[in-house]
């Protein structure tokens, strides 16, 4: 027999009674405690500061991987063109070396005009 909400279908009142002593008692014991809100809060510091002092190490790690995700379409690319890995892979690297320095070389000689100019 299915348990039904007493009001909802018409039923007698032993029914209903019935059906309201089979209902489930709620426990303490599935609501939450302080103590887990307190490991929550602790686990959330720990991985903060592990993120913070980790720095030093993520920061190059994340460049790096942003630097092979822009660099390994010209690779694939000079593979497609029947060269091999290490040629395509040099060549590649070669070139962003060369544009970054090329990018610092600019960037300074602007930066130097722009000390020269600042007392005046």
């Amino acid at each position: 027999m299915a348990r039904t909400v007493c009001g909802l279908e018409p039923r007698s009142g032993a029914q209903c009674k019935r059906a309201e002593r089979l209902k489930p008692f709620v426990t303490d014991k599935h609501r939450t405690t302080s103590n887990g809100s307190s490991a929550t809060l602790l686990t959330v510091v720990i991985v903060v500061a592990v993120l913070y002092f980790a720095r030093i190490v993520l920061i190059p790690l994340a460049l790096a991987v942003l630097l092979a995700f822009l660099l390994a379409p010209l690779v694939i690319r000079l593979r497609y063109w029947r060269l091999g890995r290490t040629p395509a892979t040099l060549i590649v690297v070669h070139l962003a070396v060369a544009i970054i320095a090329a990018f610092g070389l600019i960037l300074a000689s602007q930066l130097s005009d722009l000390g020269r100019k600042m007392p005046e």
